[in-house]
């Protein structure tokens, strides 16, 4: 982890991740998938923004991850539902 020069921290993961305590911290979330399909990308996301658009789907779908342990984490993919607010940044 490391900031930036606009003073985002800069997170790197081996899985997609959002995280309760992380909301307002503004980060920026880069991840390089160890395992699946996806191992040969990297992708990169605002962890604020993709909570702030996606928490209605995090509250009703993936309640018991989301509510309960304040986290969500795919350790394979993008989930379809944050695709949107993520964008690959090498191949």
């Amino acid at each position: 982890m490391d900031r930036n020069t606009n003073n985002s921290i800069n997170t790197y993961l081996t899985r997609f991740q959002i995280h309760q305590d992380w909301i307002g911290e503004g980060r920026n979330i880069q991840v390089n998938f160890q395992i699946g399909n996806y191992t040969h990308l990297t992708y990169e996301y605002n962890h604020d923004a993709v909570v702030n658009s996606c928490e209605p789907y995090l509250q009703e779908n993936a309640s018991v991850s989301w509510n309960n342990r304040r986290t969500y984490m795919n350790r394979r993919n993008i989930p379809g539902w944050a695709k949107d607010y993520v964008q690959i940044i090498e191949s």
